[in-house]
């Protein structure tokens, strides 16, 4: 044999021997099954999610009563839906070979103990059963992520806006809602708006309004009755502001007042304020607690609703 030959003999067998070291010490990627679930909890009853994100920000939510709740935000209703369709997405969550099985490798896709971009501890009745870490975007709607107690990274289907580390971005937005069809009666600009019973016989698609409090020869504007009931029954808040009354809020001085009757309910009271320095409207209803901000848009349509001029067409 050639000494040429002997050479590339060797080569080749240093190659193969190294070769077999590093299989043989590296992660056993064959284990992993491709599309095997993430989680084991499709049959676990949560009633408890912390989620933490970057710059010391968190949300607690939780179930209390049959209810999803923020305890750490007034007890404030959280958005049911939205809770229930993120453990729906976890639940569902697969995963195939992993992307990485190193300590360092944690730090660089942002799923380590200590830099990462969301955090998320599952309970049930206090007892932990899941805690994930998801860090880098993997495009549309994926992200790196890895279970405590793990080494792999994986690449999942889920995306950091889907786990909002705000209370606000849970809050119920549609709490303060009346359906149209069970408002009864609105009292406001010193006019009683009473809705008349539907004739069971004709069964009228459109309700009509009985007005008390008109001056002579003005007429109800049947329009804008709908168009504020409407607005009641799709009313929307931007945030809850808290439990105590503040003057920026100009609820001293609202701009807008009104008693509002649900079939079969007491009645509520809005008080509308305004605070001209920020721009923004503050919402007080008397059967809640809170304060509310609304969208600007949102108060401006319910005001100008709302107005007397609105509701009393002029001859």
């Amino acid at each position: 044999m050639t000494r040429p030959i002997r050479l590339l003999t060797l080569a080749l067998v240093a190659q193969l021997i190294l070769a077999l070291v590093l299989w043989g010490n590296g992660p056993d990627l064959k284990a992993v099954t491709p599309n095997a679930p993430l989680f084991m909890l499709q049959d676990a009853q949560i009633d408890e999610i912390f989620i933490e994100g970057e710059e010391n920000q968190q949300v607690i939510l939780k179930q209390q009563d049959g209810l999803w709740v923020l305890p750490n935000h007034h007890l404030y209703p959280a958005q049911a839906s939205e809770v229930t369709a993120l453990l729906n997405q976890l639940k569902g969550l697969n995963h195939g070979t992993p992307m990485a099985t190193t300590t360092g490798a944690q730090a660089r896709f942002k799923v380590s103990d200590t830099a990462y971009n969301r955090r998320i501890t599952l309970k049930q009745n206090q007892t932990e059963l899941a805690k994930l870490y998801l860090g880098n975007s993997q495009g549309t709607r994926r992200s790196t992520a890895r279970l405590e107690g793990e080494q792999n990274i994986y690449s999942v289907t889920i995306a950091l806006h889907q786990v909002p580390q705000t209370a606000k971005a849970w809050e119920d937005k549609t709490l303060l809602q009346i359906p149209a069809p069970e408002i009864t009666q609105i009292k406001t600009h010193g006019l009683t708006i009473t809705r008349n019973p539907v004739d069971e016989q004709t069964q009228a698609p459109q309700p009509r309004w009985q007005v008390e409090g008109m001056k002579a020869g003005e007429q109800v504007n049947f329009a804008a009755l709908e168009s504020l009931t409407n607005k009641l029954a799709n009313l929307r808040i931007e945030e809850v502001l808290g439990l105590q009354a503040k003057p920026e809020y100009g609820l001293e001085k609202p701009v807008w007042q009104a008693t509002v009757t649900p079939k079969g309910k007491a009645p509520v009271t809005y008080q509308l304020g305004y605070h001209a320095a920020t721009k923004r409207y503050t919402l007080k209803r008397t059967d809640r607690p809170e304060y509310f901000q609304l969208p600007l848009y949102v108060a401006e349509g319910l005001k100008e609703s709302a107005q007397y001029q609105a509701l009393i067409a002029q001859p």
